[in-house]
C-alpha cells in the first residue's frame, strides 16, 4: 500500500504516545509519550528513531478519501490498517471521543465500511503501562446501519467505548520506560495536561 502523496504528520505525534515500543534502544509503555517526542514538532532523534518507529503510518496516511482533518491530532481518531482478525480491516483507534466522533462524518464512515463488508474495530486507550482493548464494532452498529440511523450509530459506538473504559480488566504491558538513544541535541518533551482517552 502506498502513503499519500504530498501528505506528511505535520503536528502530529499521536503514535508517539499510545503505541507500546520494546527494542534495544528504545523501550516505552503503551500510552505513554515518548521521551525524544517534541510535541507539535516530531522525533527529535529522527534519524536514530528504533525500525518500528520508521516502518508505522496510520491509515490517515494511506486512504486519500480520509481529508485532512482526519489526522490524529485532530480528530481524535487513529485508523489504523487492520484488526485483530482481519489484515483488510480497520481499527479506530479512540484519543478523544469528543472531536470527529461526534460529527456527521463518523457514522457515515462507519456505515460506508459496514455497507461495503468491511470489518471494523473499535479500540479503547486504557492506563499508561497497559494494553488497549478492543471490539468488533460491525456488530454492534449493524441494526443501526440497515435502518439508516446516523444517531444509534454514534451512540452504540459511544456506549461500547464507554463499556470497555468502565468494565475492562486491563492488563499490565510489563515495559519500563528507557532510552539508549542520543539526546544531546534533542529538545525536552512536555506532556501536555489533558488526558487523550476518552
Amino acid at each position: 500500500m502506498e502513503l499519500v502523496s504530498g501528505r506528511d504528520c505535520g503536528e502530529c505525534t499521536a503514535c508517539c504516545k499510545f503505541i507500546p515500543i520494546k527494542t534495544e534502544t528504545l523501550e516505552k509503555p503503551t500510552n505513554t509519550l515518548c521521551p525524544h517526542c517534541v510535541l507539535k514538532k516530531g522525533c527529535s532523534v529522527y534519524d536514530q528513531r528504533p525500525s518500528v518507529c520508521r516502518g508505522w503510518f496510520c491509515g490517515w496516511r494511506y486512504i486519500p478519501n480520509l481529508l485532512d482533518h482526519w489526522r490524529p491530532d485532530l480528530s481524535g481518531l487513529v485508523v489504523r490498517l487492520g484488526t485483530r482478525t482481519d489484515k483488510n480491516g480497520f481499527t479506530l483507534v479512540v484519543l478523544d471521543h469528543t472531536k470527529l466522533m461526534l460529527t456527521p462524518e463518523y457514522p457515515a464512515f462507519i456505515d460506508f465500511c459496514v455497507r461495503n463488508n468491511i470489518n471494523l474495530a473499535l479500540q479503547a486507550v486504557g492506563p499508561k503501562g497497559h494494553f488497549p482493548v478492543s471490539c468488533d464494532l460491525n456488530t454492534l452498529v449493524a441494526k443501526a446501519v440497515q435502518e439508516q440511523d446516523s444517531n444509534a450509530i454514534l451512540i452504540a459506538s459511544l456506549d461500547a467505548l464507554k463499556s470497555m473504559l468502565e468494565n475492562h480488566l486491563w492488563e499490565s504491558d510489563g515495559l519500563a520506560l528507557r532510552s539508549s538513544l542520543s539526546t544531546s541535541c534533542a529538545e525536552t518533551a512536555i506532556e501536555p495536561d489533558r488526558n487523550l482517552q476518552a
